[in-house]
Parts: C-alpha cells; structure tokens; sequence
C-alpha cells in the first residue's frame, strides 16, 4: 500500500501506536490504486477550530478514516480514560468513535464543497477505531465493534485487511 508521506514524522506527537499501524499498512498487500494518508490536517470542523485524522484510507471502493488510541482505554460514567505507556493518563468527555466520526464528516464536507456536493454524496465513505495495544471489551451503543480494530487484528497483515476490507 502506497503511504503519504512515505515516512512517518518523528515529532513529539507521534504514538507508538501509530507508528505500529503506519508500519503494518506498508506491510499490507493491496490494489496498486490503494493509497494511505497518515496525520491528514482538516482545516474545517464542526466545533474543533483544527483537525488532524490519524490515517486515511483512499480506495476505489471509498475512503475510511482511521483514529488510532494507544496505550490503555477505558470509559467510565461518559469520560474517556487514555494511559500512556508511562501510566500518565487523560481524561476526555469525547471518545474516539466521535473523535473518528466527527473527523471524517469534516472531510466529507471539505471535499463537497472542492468537487461539488452530488459528486461527493455518490462516495462511499467511513471511519474506524484503532486500539493496536488493548482487546478492546466496551460494550456501548457509542462504541459500535464493527468499526474497532483491536489488539488482535494488528497482529499481522491478513488480520488488518481482513479490518479494512
């Protein structure tokens, strides 16, 4: 799979865990026309003045776009609990699922107002939730497990596909 850019940045704001999932996706065997942006920035959002979209996936069956949560996640009473690697957690009353939702309407609005609007309700578009370290157990009706990529399929590239497909 082709990856924008071709390396991922070594800036402080990069995870672990995107870095596992930027090598796995050069790692995956796709279509030649299957093209993968990692940290897209979206300059217009519904309530964030400025958004960046872990990855995003561009295919000729659509585009899905990716949120990536490393370390250890939990959920209680409505606030998301993120523990890095070095047990420092944060909290945030918007979870991933939105974050990745929210994300990807963002771009879906961007590219209407760029191609024009009929073209772009034609475009099969979507989003996932990546959690590379954890198996991820929320049970929710704001967690839906058919868009979660967990632990246990980051474990190699057929597992991924099999995610993506």
């Amino acid at each position: 799979m082709k990856i924008i850019p071709p390396y991922i940045r070594q800036r402080n704001t990069v995870s672990s865990a995107e870095v596992k999932i930027f090598e796995l996706a050069k790692k995956t065997t796709v279509s030649s026309d299957w093209i993968m942006l990692h940290s897209l920035n979206v300059s217009k959002h519904q309530y964030k003045k400025w958004s960046e979209l872990d990855f995003v996936l561009v295919s000729s069956l659509g585009i899905l776009v990716f949120e990536v949560k490393g370390g250890r996640v939990t959920c209680n009473d409505g606030i998301w609990i993120f523990t890095d690697r070095y047990g420092i957690s944060k909290r945030k009353s918007e979870g991933p699922f939105v974050q990745a939702k929210t994300g990807m309407e963002a771009l879906k609005e961007m590219l209407a107002e760029e191609f024009g609007d009929p073209s772009i309700k034609k475009l099969l578009m979507g989003w996932g939730v990546v959690f590379p370290d954890i198996s991820f157990k929320i049970k929710s009706p704001e967690a839906p497990l058919d868009v979660v990529c967990d632990q246990s399929r980051v474990s190699g590239k057929s597992e991924f596909l099999k995610y993506i497909i």
